[in-house]
């Protein structure tokens, strides 16, 4: 803890530590987001993959259907937009919530994710709950000529249309595939325009729950996330923080998150920060036993990229686990890595379990102290042979 953060926490902590790791995952997005190579997401957005977009024109009239998918077969993977962010959806009422101007193919275009009279009855009440949010956006947001041409889109029916395009079968296919719009002849989609944007970051601020309280993680007077987004892991969705609703835990009259209060910036930043480094993508993230582990400096430092090869080598690169242990004794005279250095460094053991994703190992301390001690294991094993 540093500054004011650390005279202003409350008595009624996290289980099993966890407030030392939202610490330490609340950090390390603030020092991505001060990096603008970084891509972190901003509050109140996330990067979500969109398989195919509606292109339509600027009175709402559908053009086509575009696949943003690349590669072959099962590796296809689709293009990311940084979009605003999605909401939790709570049981047999998830209807009645919708994302912004994007969403899966139930809330845009009223398709039901099955042949059931149950997916069908859902998917006849989600997209009117679609429209209803766009419809309700301020006078200003509504203004922009992407938001109009979506208003169009159905008012005109345009969303009846969507289903005659050659390509909607392999849409089809995918359960659940995300969509979103995109004018003709423009590159970013109608939720990533400056409009949108823009009132979504203004939203960031706003206390729909109304209370507030001493957040845990900055020490700051705001309000409280009252529900902690999920976080994907190993083909699971769980959330990493989670509260029972009951009156054998609720303390002083608070129910569930006020009990333990997360203000909703910090909760986006330690969840983002989670999202990031549990993605598809990450350089931070190997798998030791059945615990999927993350990784990460206090600062920038190139032991970030020594240490995941000291799991085992990447396919292209069956040398890497070698460079990574020569670094190791190597480091401080090579420049290679600065391995004495007093930069803090976590290590994060994570599993799903039934109701949410369990700490299986929590490790921190100086890049210097974990590279002496993964030094001091080869050493341990090494074969001396008799001369």
């Amino acid at each position: 803890m540093h500054g004011k953060r650390g005279s202003k926490r409350s008595g009624m902590g996290l289980r099993g530590g966890k407030e030392m790791i939202l610490q330490a995952l609340y950090d390390y997005y603030q020092r991505k987001a001060a990096d603008p190579e970084s891509g972190i997401a901003p509050e109140g957005f996330e990067w979500k993959e969109i398989p195919f977009v509606i292109v339509i024109d600027q009175v709402g009239n559908f053009i086509t259907f575009e696949d943003t998918r690349e590669g072959d077969g099962k590796k296809k993977r689709a293009k990311k937009y940084l979009l605003p962010k999605s909401i939790h959806r709570p049981g047999s009422n998830s209807w009645m919530t919708s994302f912004l101007l994007w969403d899966h193919y139930g809330y845009v275009l009223g398709h039901a994710r099955g042949e059931s009279d149950k997916d069908q009855e859902m998917a006849h009440k989600q997209m009117p709950t679609f429209i209803k949010k766009i419809q309700a956006l301020p006078s200003e947001v509504k203004e922009d000529e992407g938001v109009i041409a979506v208003i169009r889109f159905y008012e005109n029916g345009g969303y009846e249309k969507v289903k005659s395009a050659h390509n909607w079968s392999e849409c089809a296919k995918i359960v659940g595939c995300n969509l979103s719009f995109r004018i003709d002849g423009e590159s970013d989609l109608v939720p990533c325009r400056d409009a949108v944007r823009k009132y979504v970051a203004s939203q960031c601020s706003d206390n729909t729950d109304g209370v507030s309280g001493l957040c845990l993680i900055t020490g700051e007077n705001a309000a409280i996330a009252r529900i902690h987004s999920d976080t994907p892991i190993n083909k699971d969705s769980k959330k990493f923080v989670s509260f029972q609703k009951s009156s054998g835990y609720d303390s002083y009259g608070k129910e569930q998150a006020f009990n333990a209060p997360i203000s909703k910036s910090a909760e986006f930043a330690y969840t983002t920060t989670m999202n990031m480094l549990l993605g598809k993508e990450s350089k931070n993230k190997v798998q030791v036993g059945d615990a999927t582990t993350v990784f990460w400096s206090q600062k920038q430092d190139a032991f970030e990229e020594v240490f995941p090869a000291l799991f085992g080598y990447p396919k292209d690169d069956p040398d890497a686990d070698v460079k990574a242990v020569r670094a190791l004794y190597e480091g401080v005279n090579t420049g290679h890595a600065n391995m004495d250095s007093d930069t803090r460094f976590y290590v994060l053991g994570l599993a799903p379990n039934s109701a949410r994703i369990s700490v299986r190992f929590w490790h921190t301390g100086t890049i210097a102290e974990f590279a002496g001690n993964i030094r001091r294991h080869f050493d341990d094993l090494a074969i001396i042979r008799s001369v």
